[in-house]
């Protein structure tokens, strides 16, 4: 297993630190914190390098935490609010460097949080596969783990960051980071896992399932497999096979010290939901109810206010995405064509991005 060295000297490169800052404010520009950074970013740059060169840098010991509601399911999620400079731009400086070298190995389809490798491309494999080969996928089954960011154990993720990353000052700013897990829940202080809302959390949680991953690819256990961050997807022709590996699969998620969310159950395929869509035989795609519902009802409160915002159109848009890759065109005639002017909402948010494209190309010059 190939593993790197001398990654220091490249993480504390002034360059790279300056890109960080730069890739980090992408989003976020009308936050004082970030157009003070950026108004002395020279400055910023040095302080850091000479923090980390030094090897004075620190986290935030406890962070502070905001409870949105996630999703289409509106799941109650705690997210971390990080220090921009102290924490965020050198989340990103550190994975500038290590974030491709973790990506060589990564599972092809392994889609959540991975550049390049979206919702879409899973969206895009299954429907292939599911298509082309209908004898190879009978049989299908879903795992999902419980609680997996707050489950996950630190020293868990380090060890697998040490079998790509020999360099000690580098793998001394991964332990810096995956101890300062302390967070702020309910007035309480809570200790444990990795935190949402952290740069670094779904990479860290990415290189822990790889073994996974690989264990499955590599022994050739089933035909397809798919894994959308905690969520995994199996097809086989084979009943008895597929049963082996889900219980492989538990055995090694009960190592690593967590829990699957239901029990498993492998069922002839007929339709499966993943990753806000349902599957069916040939390959067709539709999309789920409650996605379905809420994206109607999005439609009624746009069209029933006086004045659209931006970020309705964007909200609206995003939704006219799914129904587009989705075989629902009869639904989207009946349900959202009468009532949404899509050319309206684009000529919308073209004319807003035109008046921010001089502030946003000085950053993107680094950011890319």
């Amino acid at each position: 297993m190939k593993t790197y060295n001398h990654l220091f000297e490249k993480i504390i490169d002034k360059e790279n630190i300056r890109k960080a800052i730069c890739r980090a404010a992408l989003g976020k520009r009308k936050k004082a914190t970030v157009r003070k950074a950026l108004s002395h970013i020279e400055e910023v740059v040095n302080k850091l390098h000479e923090s980390l060169k030094n090897g004075t840098w620190r986290p935030l010991e406890v962070h502070p935490t905001t409870l949105i509601n996630d999703g289409v399911e509106l799941k109650k999620r705690y997210i971390v609010c990080p220090n921009f400079i102290r924490e965020q731009c050198v989340h990103h400086a550190i994975m500038n460097i290590c974030e491709p070298l973790f990506r060589k190995k990564f599972y092809q389809y392994s889609c959540g949080s991975v550049k390049g490798r979206g919702g879409d491309q899973a969206r895009k494999y299954l429907a292939k596969i599911l298509a082309k080969y209908p004898n190879k996928t009978r049989y299908v089954a879903k795992l999902d783990i419980r609680k997996f960011f707050h489950n996950v154990k630190p020293s868990y993720v380090f060890r697998e960051i040490r079998k790509t990353i020999r360099d000690k000052r580098v793998l001394r700013l991964f332990a810096l980071i995956l101890r300062a897990n302390k967070q702020i829940i309910d007035g309480r202080i809570v200790k444990g896992g990795i935190p949402i809302g952290f740069y670094t959390s779904p990479i860290f949680a990415n290189i822990l399932l790889m073994a996974i991953d690989h264990y499955i690819k590599e022994n050739k256990k089933v035909e397809f497999y798919v894994r959308y961050m905690d969520d995994i997807i199996l097809f086989s022709s084979n009943k008895r096979k597929i049963k082996r590996l889900c219980l492989d699969i538990e055995h090694k998620i009960i190592d690593l010290k967590m829990s699957l969310k239901q029990i498993w159950q492998v069922h002839r395929f007929d339709s499966v939901n993943f990753i806000g869509y349902q599957f069916k035989r040939g390959g067709w795609i539709k999309l789920r109810d409650r996605v379905f519902l809420k994206s109607i009802r999005l439609i009624r409160r746009v069209r029933a206010k006086l004045k659209i915002t931006i970020y309705d159109c964007l909200r609206v848009l995003s939704y006219m995405g799914r129904f587009k890759v989705a075989n629902t065109y009869t639904a989207f005639k009946q349900y959202i064509s009468p009532y949404v002017n899509i050319k309206e909402l684009r000529k919308r948010i073209s004319n807003k991005q035109i008046k921010v494209n001089q502030y946003i190309k000085g950053i993107k010059e680094y950011a890319i």
